[in-house]
């Protein structure tokens, strides 16, 4: 038996780091169907009198992810 956490949970880190790294663009939605064990994406279409979708969405450099890393505790740990 799998635990569900551990599989949302992976399938986040997975998105977070394609998302980070630029290798493809994050899925917006993904469903998992534990009955069989498969994970699909769903493709939506953006509205332009959206806000979240006209305005925020595509902003990967705006968004400034690095803000939430912590910064050094000292000159000594900064490598």
């Amino acid at each position: 038996m799998f635990a569900l956490n551990g599989i949302i949970a992976n399938l986040a880190v997975i998105e977070f780091l394609v998302m980070v790294t630029g290798i493809r663009d994050p899925a917006r939605r993904l469903t998992y169907k534990g009955t069989r064990g498969a994970v699909t994406d769903t493709i939506d279409v953006r509205k332009p009198d959206c806000y979240t979708c006209g305005c925020l969405c595509g902003q990967r450099e705006e968004a400034n992810v690095w803000r939430y890393l912590l910064p050094p505790l000292n000159e000594y740990d900064a490598i």
